[in-house]
């Protein structure tokens, strides 16, 4: 294809990507009313977004900061699905309507009359505050426009809000902003922050490194470009960090759109305005997930990595990455759209050059003397120069073989050796007077199933746990009467679980022990299953650091309010969690709702008109099957 049409080609291809969500839910002009009252609202998130292991999947609509705002039906239907939970979307209610599609409220605070009235009769009846139902049609119908609930903070909201969505006849979420609410306004174009280039193969370099780089972006006359110079050569992939605003609203939303040419032809273009919940997880490999676990920035990658099978991003001309060539110049320009068309530019140049003397100065120095990390298939590998030896060779020993490399690059006083994994796993790296044991064990193949067996546990990898190729590590420590696992590093993601066996060392009470993952003085529960040979087994879907600790502390209940309508209580929990709560009066199970967020429990009467009288009992169970018990008597 011509370079000129490549860009016009790949609107189009949005345009027509966008034409066909708003097609599979039958789309007509203002077929969906906005959900809530007023002539102009405020988005606190947008759809696409990039959460921390999820897309968002619709739009956030603010409540002034409030809960109780009167939520609307979008549209004729009936309501299909009721769900009340802890966390996630808390009170959430979906409505299906005539054309296939589905509207989803979530975060509520309460729902009208007659929801409310079946919700609070299967919470009694299931003696449960978390109920999930699904309606007969015939059972809430209701009108659009029709008050089906009230906005609210419930579950894992940030922040009173309104969550909405609109899904096709497959339950898919598409942008509910393509389909034009005049209560929404946005003339504001996306903002770049920072660009960063990646070395893809081990013969690419970026500023004669073998390392991701990234550059500040400055702004002139509607461009962003970078204020130094970019040279490289070899396979490049680029990163953008970048956010979007809406009219009124200070909230950093997602940038939906992104394409790129080099040198005015298109290798890449994608428009985030439908994700289906099953590739939502494809998100660690969208975004650069080391870099965000270590800065906490969303950098988003604009070529398809290996293991990312998002639909929108894949290309039909190349992954988006691209080749720099010795002495040439590549003009790039990344055009970044929102869902109002409004858009802004990106344009720098990169160089092409070839390291000639393998000699790089003022930059920063190793904290080590020595080090590795590896990069897909690449393990780069760093050394102070010795002074006793001036070529500075390194032997790389692997099982039944050994090969002598030079250094690929020099530091200031640091050489920089690059091997490919895929000729061997090396055992240690040894130089004039050092030997380094390198702590890989074995090759995990993605997509494959893989078990692993070793003397401090066993690992049970499944044919989806892994994004890409796995260089496993693991370590095993004991701080006095600590068992520490670490089974490979927290920066690698993985698409789904597998399951680990640890086999501890010490004695445990198996009822008041359980695995838990450790970030410096920070546990975080997980579980697990004791069996015979002092093995305790957990699925999990990350790597890092696991240990088994014991809790036997019951969770603390602190009454705020007792009176004969109402009862409050906040709860706190040491080290497990809560796992349950139930209340009781004269042996009567009452309703207790639950915000985790605040910590607190508030009752609910099934018969509004009975006050709570007699003899009161609330018991809190962690997940070590502690449980914390409050009695009172109510008069």
């Amino acid at each position: 294809m011509p370079h000129k049409f490549r860009t016009a080609f790949a609107i189009l291809i949005g345009c027509l990507w966008s034409l066909q969500a708003i097609a599979q839910v039958k789309y007509v002009p203002n077929y969906y009313r906005f959900p809530i009252e007023g002539k102009q609202h405020y988005l606190a998130g947008t759809m696409g977004e990039l959460r921390s292991g999820h897309f968002h999947a619709g739009i956030d609509i603010k409540t002034g900061g409030v809960t109780g705002k009167p939520v609307h039906a979008a549209a004729d239907g009936y309501v299909s699905r009721i769900k009340v939970s802890k966390y996630g979307y808390g009170w959430a209610l979906y409505i299906a309507h005539p054309n296939g599609s589905t509207t989803v409220y979530g975060h509520l605070s309460k729902y009208n009359e007659a929801i409310a009235a079946a919700v609070l009769k299967a919470q009694y009846e299931q003696k449960s505050y978390s109920v999930e139902l699904f309606p007969a049609k015939d059972e809430f119908p209701v009108k659009q426009g029709e008050i089906v609930a009230y906005s609210g903070n419930s579950g894992g909201s940030g922040g009173p809000h309104l969550h909405f969505e609109i899904r096709d006849k497959n339950q898919i979420p598409v942008n509910p902003l393509t389909f034009h609410f005049d209560q929404i306004k946005d003339n504001v174009a996306p903002t770049a922050t920072r660009i960063a280039l990646r070395p893809m193969d081990i013969d690419s370099r970026v500023n004669k490194e073998f390392q991701w780089k990234d550059w500040p972006l400055k702004y002139n006359l509607g461009t962003y470009y970078i204020d130094a110079p970019v040279n490289a050569y070899g396979r490049i992939g680029i990163e953008v960090l970048a956010f979007d605003r809406l009219n009124g609203a200070n909230n950093k939303n997602g940038v939906c759109s992104f394409s790129m040419s080099i040198n005015d032809s298109l290798i890449y273009h994608h428009n985030i305005d439908r994700v289906s919940f099953a590739e939502s997880r494809q998100i660690m490999v969208y975004t650069n997930y080391e870099i965000a676990k270590k800065r906490r920035q969303k950098f988003a990658k604009l070529y398809v990595d290996q293991g990312n099978e998002l639909k929108f991003q894949q290309q039909e001309f190349g992954d988006g990455t691209f080749w720099v060539e010795p002495d040439s110049t590549y003009h790039v320009v990344i055009t970044m759209g929102d869902a109002y068309e409004n858009h802004r530019k990106i344009a720098f140049d990169i160089k092409g050059k070839v390291l000639t003397d393998n000699k790089i100065d003022k930059t920063v120095k190793p904290k080590q003397p020595y080090g590795f990390k590896v990069n897909g298939n690449n393990l780069l590998y760093w050394e102070k120069k010795s002074e006793e030896d001036s070529l500075n060779k390194a032997v790389i020993h692997m099982a039944y073989a050994k090969a002598i490399e030079s250094p690929d690059y020099s530091k200031n006083d640091v050489n920089y050796y690059l091997w490919d994994l895929y000729s061997g796993i090396p055992d240690s790296i040894s130089f004039h007077d050092r030997n380094v044991h390198l702590p890989f064990e074995i090759e995990v193949p993605a997509g494959a199933k893989f078990n692993y067996f070793h003397d401090r546990f066993d690992l049970k990898f499944k044919s989806n746990t892994l994004f890409q190729d796995l260089y496993l590590h693991t370590s095993y420590e004991k701080h006095g009467k600590q068992e520490i696992f670490t089974i490979g590093k927290n920066t690698i993601p993985l698409k789904s679980s597998y399951t680990v066996t640890l086999k501890a060392d010490g004695e445990y009470d198996h009822e008041k022990t359980a695995v838990f993952t450790k970030s410096g003085k920070y546990y975080g529960y997980v579980g697990g299953k004791w069996s015979e040979g002092n093995k305790i087994t957990f699925s999990t879907r990350s790597f890092g650091h696991f240990t088994i600790k014991k809790d036997t502390i019951p969770p603390k209940i602190n009454p705020i309010q007792l009176k004969n309508n109402k009862l409050k209580f906040r709860i706190s929990d040491n080290l497990s969690g809560i796992k349950s709560f139930n209340a009781y009066v004269n042996g009567q199970w009452i309703l207790l709702h639950y915000d985790y967020k605040t910590r607190l429990l508030v009752s609910e009467r099934l018969d509004k008109t009975k006050p709570l009288k007699g003899e009161f009992k609330v018991e809190i169970e962690d997940f070590l099957g502690n449980v914390g018990i409050y009695k009172t008597t109510l008069r």
